[in-house]
């Protein structure tokens, strides 16, 4: 009787035993789109059994937890957030395969969009080359921008690059700029004398005696624009959040008080002629149209710190934003 009981046990296992399929899922999502876009998505990837029945699951996005479908179409919700998708391969006698993605929708409008906590301005001007509208403040002597550039170029001839390259990022962090892309390649000098480079008409990248009127306008004394400017953090740095979620990393000995409207954000920087990116939601950088024993000068905000020092780079190898200014009528 043992015997039989044995032998029984035994066939019930190897009956339960499943194999491992070949290959995995696989799917093309982006990581980030705009609210309301619509997403085409297809799985596929296991390559044994050829006849596995694919699925996808998302509670946020989908009507129905499942639908079985290998090609899908997710319609975006209108609200700026992240949603995880996840596909599945299932047949019988074999094991699963899955894989999920997360998607972060993003609402690039200014004043309501993904980005809150940013001090509007009722100033703006409209970019004639492709039609941003940007929002500027007065400081001192000079108009600001109080949003990175986002210029990408002409189809044609493009310039800079979007953060990760993802496009829909350039609509809410700007674009990244090489020192050479931002200012075309020629150094300024003199309130208001900076190259127009990537700026729009009647616009230019900022001097070194721009960034010294904005440092004297906050700090009510003069600083030299190779000084480190202590405390300058506060009035140029704005705590603000990206789809809720705090962008500058929490440093309370350090507030980000944002008193002269300048909106800075920690966009971080790129790399290798635009193909590394590094420090999102921690630095900011922005560049000057001066120069530093023959390299491309810029100022930079980090989390955790009250200066807004500044530092010289390779003119073609690092990519940070770019802040246009003007003489103020």
């Amino acid at each position: 009787m043992a015997l039989t009981f044995f032998i029984l046990s035994s066939c019930k296992k190897k009956e339960e035993e499943k194999d491992y399929m070949m290959g995995s899922v696989t799917f093309e999502f982006p990581e980030y789109c705009l609210v309301g876009a619509k997403i085409d998505a297809y799985c596929t990837g296991i390559t044994e059994p050829a006849d596995v029945e694919y699925f996808w699951i998302s509670s946020s996005l989908l009507g129905q937890d499942t639908v079985f479908s290998q090609q899908i179409t997710f319609e975006i919700p209108d609200s700026a957030a992240s949603y995880i998708v996840t596909a599945y391969a299932r047949k019988d006698g074999y094991y699963s395969s899955t894989r999920s993605a997360t998607i972060t929708a993003i609402d690039p409008d200014v004043n309501s969009g993904s980005v809150s906590g940013l001090k509007p301005s009722e100033l703006t001007f409209t970019d004639e080359r492709d039609g941003t509208v940007y929002q500027y403040v007065k400081i001192g002597k000079l108009d600001w921008m109080s949003e990175n550039l986002e210029y990408a170029g002409t189809a044609d001839s493009k310039v800079g690059t979007a953060y990760f390259g993802e496009e829909v990022l350039r609509q809410v962090f700007g674009s990244l700029y090489s020192w050479n892309d931002a200012t075309g390649g020629v150094a300024g000098s003199g309130l208001g004398g900076g190259p127009q480079g990537v700026c729009p008409p009647g616009w230019s990248v900022p001097t070194a005696e721009d960034w010294e009127d904005l440092a004297l306008t906050a700090s009510g004394e003069a600083l030299s624009f190779n000084s480190t400017w202590e405390g300058m953090a506060a009035h140029l740095a704005v705590d603000a959040y990206f789809n809720e979620a705090r962008m500058w990393s929490y440093a309370p000995k350090f507030p980000k008080s944002n008193t002269l409207g300048w909106n800075a954000i920690p966009c971080g920087h790129s790399t290798d002629k635009y193909t590394r990116f590094r420090h999102l939601m921690q630095y900011g950088m922005w560049w000057s149209s001066a120069e530093i024993d023959g390299l491309g000068a810029y100022r930079y905000i980090y989390y955790n710190a009250s200066t807004v020092p500044a530092h010289a780079t390779d003119k073609d190898d690092f990519g940070a934003s770019v802040r246009c200014v003007r003489l103020s009528e």
